[in-house]
């Protein structure tokens, strides 16, 4: 069990850091911890994380078998330990992805009232809301995240930009933003760079500062050069569909393809 432990935690630290490389290494790990001990139920768990992000981040030559996969790695550890937190919030996940967004919700609930003191599970179920419309419960989700955990990975500060931004709080949003961007270089996650700029972009727009959004616009694209809103589209789980209308009409205005 110790060894399985110390491999789980290896590769979660790996696995927030989400880069392609990283990855790799967590799921290898992760797998390394699952052998020593099968029915220990974080490996599972950290491997369904592990496809979720190389779908979303096209890092998976087959996104829905990367989806497929995730979704059997839940099923195994539900069966192991059907209560654990993370088996809720990654079913939320799904119903998101889904375009399920009450259910999703309903499990991000429920997967904070199993995991009250996780970090993670807080920071995800900000996702869900943010995509849902409740940007204020969105905020206050993340900001308990990052009150649990102060070291946090760079994209909780990338969420709460995300919801600042629909709330209209566009100087604040933009204030966030660079310490999203002094995160992403302190933990060596320089591949959520792009996002950084299109939060800039799209904030500079709203405070019509239309100079200053075209240069993050084309350092967005200097990060990610495929970055477009199309892909960005393939991904857009808003609930109403005006808010992602809102989000794309700004970054083309920026200049985003």
């Amino acid at each position: 069990m110790v060894t399985a432990f110390l491999k789980y935690l290896q590769a979660r630290y790996e696995l927030w850091g989400i880069t392609k490389e990283g990855h790799y290494r967590a799921k290898q790990l992760a797998i390394e911890a699952i052998e020593a001990d099968d029915y220990y139920v974080d490996p599972y768990l950290l491997i369904a994380w592990v496809d979720i992000f190389a779908a979303r981040m096209g890092w998976s030559d087959s996104r829905e078998k990367s989806f497929q996969n995730s979704f059997s790695m839940v099923q195994k550890a539900a069966s192991i330990d059907g209560n654990h937190p993370e088996v809720y919030i990654l079913t939320g996940v799904f119903h998101l992805y889904d375009g399920r967004h009450d259910e999703a919700v309903e499990n991000g609930q429920k997967a904070i009232n199993y995991g009250p003191n996780n970090a993670d599970v807080h920071a995800v179920f900000c996702h869900i809301l943010r995509f849902s419309g409740r940007f204020d419960d969105a905020i206050i989700m993340i900001r308990k995240a990052m009150r649990i955990q102060p070291y946090h990975p760079a994209w909780f500060l990338g969420e709460l930009c995300m919801c600042l931004y629909y709330l209209n709080r566009h100087s604040e949003a933009l204030e966030i933003a660079e310490n999203f961007r002094t995160f992403a270089i302190n933990r060596k996650e320089t591949e959520l760079l792009y996002w950084y700029y299109t939060i800039l972009a799209m904030n500079y727009i709203r405070l019509n500062q239309i100079g200053n959004a075209n240069e993050a616009a084309r350092n967005a694209l200097v990060e990610f050069p495929s970055y477009s809103l199309k892909w960005d589209g393939d991904f857009g789980l808003y609930k109403h569909k005006e808010h992602l209308e809102k989000q794309h009409g700004d970054l083309k205005k920026a200049g985003i393809p």
